[in-house]
């Protein structure tokens, strides 16, 4: 993209006789250019009055890397004071690469150097000290320039006991610094602190070094077994087939054993049998775990029945993972074994999960047979995953109808009759303060020994009813001092601090009678079904009294209209219908159902609902309409004035989308005059609140015009106050494309 003269120009000149919050929207513009004619004008303004100028200049610096600027940030990390201005100016320099640079990280390093400015005002007001972030900017510089002459002053660092903890930034940067580095770190393996030992342990786990392996194939003995077992994963990571990782699978931890298998069981196979015999379950349910991903590990036959046993043992967890292993092998005897378990109520759930997991994994003709007994199961969690089991096998490629799509469709058309009130209600349980209604304080029985304090006159003041009326403090001010009433307000708070508030217990388990939950989540997961006929059965739900039915519905009506394309006609009436109602939630979902349908009937209602007095329902007819390529410009422009910021943006995007896509760098060749100059006048709209996505869109659309409109509203006076929409737009319009975000 080329740059336009005056662009450059009166950014520049912004930059240098601008207010200071023009200069620094200038600054940020011109290091967007990317163009080296906006070195000269920042370098100028690194010496700028205003430190965020300053600040600004520098960060623009940054992305231009012109080491003509390299004398000038030198002074500014030295000289200038406002450690913003510093901080940008070191990383700025650390980007350029400036070899000047390096001596004075080294001296920042080692502490607060008395040769550089910094703000001691503010340090001793109590504020932050600068050199503190300083340290870790020079820090993490000096391993990115990988100077190995700066490891004793990062150690040191680190070691300082009165200092920052240095250790990850620290490490970080040693790793980075050659031989000398690596050594410094390998060092810390024999400091007393395990956590110390772990963390050079990960860090060395990514560095290509002979002496930094050695050192992690030392911590596979350390005492912490923290630092061992990161030491295998390091190591694995690299080659799991390594003597000394593989005579860990007889170590005396059976964490370890299992860290082994977990880690490196792909590379010993042999050694996967005898662990799966291992006293420890760990070892075992990782030896099953890793079977289960990586079937072919071991032979069916020799691991089946140990999964077998161990699928019927009392250990959950390592059941569950047995019925996965089982899954993954297969065999004759597989579905068999699982159907068992999923269908016996006695086993944990855990266990029976995992086995109709399995059985959906297996897609064995028995598996319709289990799932349809369990989808009236008494346990919620199996009756769910059998639900959704059965949804897998409704929409897998198979003859219409079929078994599992009427399974479903029966439960969706499941009756309820005489229904419990609490089927209805939410898990909230009322405590034991709910369950009686609070008594007035006129029919309260009385206590004589309290007839004093419920005769107590209610306070007359705010300090009275701060520091109480038996106060000394208030009763000396009473003699002598001035009375304060209180306030309609005051007496309103006092009376809010009186109520007391009703405890109410959340119960993780759900009150809803388990047809009317199973009828709910059958509507859930049939959207998975794409077919017309399920579509149908949806929508006679969707206005079920059964709210959460309802909306279930809605929501799988959504997304078949979206697989499908289109829905049947009587369907997209009743859509249209539902935006009639007062239910904002039904409208939204039966809005975007119409979205993703089409049609003429749907793109009536998308276009009448762009005056709903419901953002969210204008925002998706924007969308919709956006999307199925029915942007009416004039109403669209309109839609930008719009109360919701959501819906002026999305009108925008639908303006920008619109325009012709011709030339063959995706930029239109000539953009709709009306179009730029309606996206520009919006950009200062609002505060300017959309000034920046704006000008991305205008970019699509035709970014010298745009820039011409901007550059126009510069040359006004009587606009100054919109100056710094245009001069960020500018910087927006005229990034490079390969650094512009979109």
């Amino acid at each position: 993209m080329t740059i336009e003269p005056a662009v450059l120009k009166t950014l520049s000149d912004i930059l240098l006789n601008g207010v200071d919050i023009h200069r620094c929207a200038a600054a940020t513009a011109l290091g967007r250019l990317g163009v080296p004619d906006a070195v000269e004008p920042l370098i100028d303004a690194l010496r700028d009055e205003d430190e965020d100028v300053r600040t600004d200049a520098a960060t623009a610096l940054a992305g231009l890397r012109d080491g003509r600027a390299a004398v000038s940030l030198l002074e500014n990390l030295i000289e200038d004071p406002c450690g913003d201005v510093k901080t940008a100016a070191l990383e700025t320099l650390s980007r350029m690469r400036s070899p000047d640079l390096i001596p004075w990280l080294r001296r920042i390093v080692r502490g607060r150097d008395e040769e550089i400015a910094w703000d001691d005002d503010a340090l001793d007001a109590g504020g932050w000290d600068d050199w503190v972030d300083l340290q870790v900017k020079a820090i993490e510089a000096l391993g990115e320039l990988a100077i190995e002459d700066a490891v004793g002053d990062i150690v040191a660092a680190m070691g300082d006991e009165m200092g920052q903890d240095l250790t990850d930034v620290g490490l970080r940067a040693l790793v980075r610094l050659g031989d000398s580095g690596i050594d410094a770190a390998i060092e810390m393996l024999d400091t007393p602190d395990a956590r110390l030992r772990r963390r050079v342990v990960v860090c060395f786990a990514g560095v290509d070094s002979p002496a930094a392996e050695a050192a992690v194939v030392g911590a596979l003995s350390d005492s912490s077994i923290d630092v061992r077992i990161e030491a295998v994963q390091a190591l694995a990571s690299r080659d799991p087939s390594r003597p000394a990782l593989l005579a860990l699978f007889d170590d005396p931890s059976p964490a370890m054993r299992a860290a082994v298998v977990r880690h490196c069981g792909p590379a010993a196979s042999d050694r996967l049998l005898t662990a799966l015999a291992d006293e420890s379950q760990e070892v075992r349910r990782a030896v099953l775990d890793l079977i289960a991903r990586e079937p072919s590990l071991l032979p069916a036959e020799t691991v089946v029945p140990l999964a077998t046993a161990m699928l019927g043992g009392e250990a959950p967890k390592s059941a569950a993972t047995a019925a996965a292993a089982i899954a993954a092998l297969g065999g004759e005897a597989a579905a068999e074994t699982l159907s068992a378990q999923a269908l016996d109520p006695s086993r944990p759930a855990m266990v029976r999960l995992a086995a109709l997991a399995g059985l959906i994994q297996l897609g064995d003709k028995t598996v319709f047979d289990v799932l349809a007994a369990s989808a009236s199961d008494g346990d919620r969690q199996v009756r769910l995953q059998a639900l959704a089991g059965l949804a897998g096998l409704a929409a897998a490629p198979a003859p219409w109808p079929n078994d599992a799509a009427d399974t479903l469709l029966g439960v969706l058309a499941t009756e309820i009759v005489d229904e419990a009130p609490s089927a209805e209600m939410s898990s909230v349980e009322p405590s034991d303060a709910d369950a009686q209604e609070p008594v007035p304080a006129s029919e309260a029985p009385v206590d004589p020994g309290a007839e004093a304090e419920i005769a107590a006159p209610p306070p007359v003041s705010t300090l009275e009813a701060i520091l109480g009326a038996d106060s000394l403090e208030l009763k000396v001010l009473k003699d002598g001092g001035e009375k304060v009433e209180l306030s309609p307000k005051d007496l309103e708070f006092l009376g809010l601090t009186e109520r007391k508030l009703k405890k109410r217990k959340l119960s993780p388990i759900s009150t809803v009678a388990a047809p009317v939950d199973s009828r709910r989540f059958a509507a859930q997961v049939l959207g998975d079904v794409g077919r017309v006929e399920v579509a149908a059965a949806l929508f006679s739900k969707i206005g079920d009294d059964d709210s959460e039915l309802a909306i279930n519905a809605l929501v799988s009506l959504v997304r078949l209209a979206e697989v499908l394309g289109t829905l049947p006609d009587s369907v997209t009436t009743g859509l249209v219908a539902i935006l009639e109602t007062r239910d904002a939630n039904r409208r939204l979902l039966a809005l975007r159902a119409l979205a993703h349908a089409g049609g003429d009937c749907a793109v009536e209602a998308l276009i009448a609902a762009l005056s709903d007095g419901d953002s969210f329902l204008r925002l998706e007819a924007v969308r919709a309409l956006a999307r199925a390529g029915r942007v009416d410009r004039e109403r669209m422009g309109d839609m930008l004035a719009d109360g919701d910021a959501s819906v002026r943006l999305a009108a925008a995007e639908a303006l920008a989308d619109s325009e012709g896509m011709a030339g063959s760098d995706g930029l239109a060749d000539k953009g709709d005059p009306s179009t730029v100059d309606r996206l520009t006048d919006f950009s200062f709209a609002f505060e300017g609140y959309h000034h920046r996505e704006t000008a991305r869109l205008l970019r699509r659309v035709d970014p010298a015009a745009a820039s011409r409109r901007y550059l126009k509203v510069l040359g006004e006076e009587d606009r100054r106050r919109e100056w710094q929409v245009a001069i960020a737009a500018l910087g927006e319009l005229n990034e490079p494309e390969a650094t512009a975000t979109s």
